[in-house]
């Protein structure tokens, strides 16, 4: 008799939770978890027919092959979206904000530089996330002489989208020593190093992250730095009910960070403490990621059990 196991599926987005599907049937993995982030009404999806199409299958398919999984849904519209579907309501449950961190095992945050108020922009170059918006504060903002920006920055994006003069114009503020650029690739120390530095992280993003989650928003609670967000989103409104006072981003523009930056600089000290508040209200939340991991382990040890009763049952004599 086989040993059953066990796979996550973190990243089921899109179309490639068929082929997730088909590589369990492929490896004998008999328990499976999937976390689906997005449905087919966001805005970057091309072809939402392709996607539900893909979904559907998947659904058929895991049940035909009697694969025993649920499934997390980031929001209830992905959940609304994954019961049309076809997936079994009992079968999927909504979860925010279960992405993996590299910050969440962190006994306390690391101390910070008071000589310096570091604000950072991490894993910007897609659309969504306005990559465009920090390469014009780089440019054109006018912030505190304290603030040091470090920014994660496809810069091959911005010279392809905004032209040879903004490019030119990024690169030349390096060298006032105020400016610090990161390649889009770094490894997972390296990015983790950088995050922890920071004191301010800025996340311009669109309204798509109404039905989404961010792995930038939860890796900020958990390394005790204080976002800068959209004044009318999910994320700040989470943050809010968290009790937390982060200044929110009133347009979205270049300008509009700029004085929320201002603005949280001149109550830096506050908005630190705060910072600290919100990570240990988080950590105690049913949403966190030690909750949900000890969530997670019940779940396989509950199904592993089922799946050999199961086996035991019609196994022959």
């Amino acid at each position: 008799m086989h040993h059953p196991r066990a796979c996550v599926v973190a990243t089921a987005r899109f179309t490639n939770i068929m082929s997730a599907a088909e590589a369990l049937i492929e490896n004998d993995v008999r328990l499976a978890i999937f976390v689906v982030m997005e449905a087919a009404d966001v805005p970057d999806c091309k072809d939402s027919r392709i996607v539900r199409s893909a979904f559907t299958n998947a659904a058929s398919f895991l049940e035909r092959h009697k694969i025993f999984y649920f499934v997390i849904a980031e929001t209830e519209i992905v959940k609304t979206f994954l019961l049309r579907c076809g997936f079994p309501k009992n079968k999927v449950q909504v979860n925010p904000y279960v992405g993996a961190t590299l910050i969440n095992n962190m006994s306390s945050p690391p101390p910070k530089d008071p000589d310096r108020i570091r604000v950072g922009y991490l894993g910007g170059s897609r659309p969504v996330r306005h990559p465009e918006l920090i390469a014009d504060l780089i440019v054109s903002g006018t912030l505190p002489e304290s603030v040091e920006l470090r920014v994660q920055l496809d810069l091959l994006y911005i010279k392809r989208t905004l032209g040879q003069k903004i490019y030119d114009e990024v690169k030349a503020k390096q060298r006032n020593g105020l400016l610090r650029l990161y390649p889009p690739n770094l490894s997972n120390q390296e990015y983790r190093s950088l995050f922890c530095s920071l004191d301010f992280v800025i996340m311009p993003y669109s309204r798509r992250y109404d039905q989404i989650g961010s792995g930038v928003f939860l890796e900020a609670i958990y390394a005790g730095v204080i976002p800068i967000l959209p004044a009318e989103s999910k994320l700040s409104e989470t943050y809010t009910v968290l009790g937390g006072a982060a200044p929110g981003i009133q347009t979205l523009s270049s300008t509009g960070i700029e004085s929320a930056i201002i603005e949280g600089v001149s109550r830096y000290k506050e908005l630190s403490r705060n910072a600290i508040d919100i990570r240990n209200a988080w950590r105690q939340s049913p949403y966190s990621a030690e909750k949900w991991q000890l969530g997670l382990v019940d779940w396989l040890r509950h199904h592993r059990l089922d799946h050999q009763n199961r086996t035991k049952k019609f196994s022959p004599n």
